[in-house]
């Protein structure tokens, strides 16, 4: 009775998932951003760790706010894998 309201169109799948292509290149963008501050400030072991961890939190916080403003907070396994995409498609 209540299923239509978990299902979403084609239309809309789509729309999210180039979103989340855009979302991931962004991510990409920032992840340069980052390194580029950790090559001019330090160069040693404990930087490389702190920077990353940065930028996961960074990274885990936009993908959150990211699927709610875009999905309603529910997380799709395709929304994730567009992410992934977008930034690979930046970083290579």
């Amino acid at each position: 009775m209540t299923d239509y309201l978990y299902s979403l169109s084609l239309a809309q799948q789509t729309k999210s998932f180039l979103l989340s292509l855009g979302m991931g290149f962004l991510l990409g963008i920032i992840y340069d951003l980052i390194r580029i501050i950790r090559i001019s400030i330090s160069k040693n072991k404990t930087g490389v760790i702190l920077s990353d961890l940065f930028f996961c939190a960074v990274a885990c916080m936009g993908t959150f706010l990211f699927c709610l403003t875009v999905n309603e907070g529910e997380i799709r396994l395709f929304l994730v894998l567009g992410e992934m995409a977008g930034f690979f498609t930046y970083y290579f």
